[in-house]
């Protein structure tokens, strides 16, 4: 607008006016390249926006899915926890067996030292000739 009344002011003093002219005209191709660059400065800040909104989206997916991960571990842990007790159990049922298991020798082991006094009585009381079992003829 003011490169325009610039130019009319100018058309109006005629010869005298010719310096404020070519003021003028700078103006106006000034204010064109001016607008040419907001323009270019408008596109370039939409595409930042564009840019900032796709980050965006993708930062919110990175945020799904890492917490999504964080329960994945959670209950992995809760698992692990449940499977380290479990474990913890068999450890003392296999202790508990395994007093059983030797409790269980050991009454075998007393019973064999029974039956071998037993055996060396019987053979005592037979006389020590034969096989147990047989008679002795006098």
């Amino acid at each position: 607008m003011l490169a325009v009344s610039g130019s009319v002011e100018a058309a109006r003093a005629g010869d005298t006016g010719r310096g404020f002219a070519l003021v003028s005209t700078d103006i106006r191709t000034l204010a064109r390249e001016t607008a040419e660059n907001a323009d270019r400065v408008e596109d370039a800040v939409r595409d930042i926006l564009d840019q900032i909104a796709l980050l965006r989206r993708e930062l919110e997916q990175v945020i799904a899915s890492g917490e999504a991960e964080v329960q994945s571990n959670r209950d992995v842990t809760v698992a692990l926890e449940r499977l380290d007790s479990d474990v913890a159990q068999l450890g003392v049922a296999g202790q508990e067996i395994l007093k059983g298991a030797d409790s269980i020798l050991s009454t075998a082991t007393e019973t064999m030292t029974a039956a071998r006094h037993i055996a060396v009585a019987a053979e005592e009381a037979r006389g020590g000739n034969g096989p147990p079992g047989e008679r002795r003829h006098e």
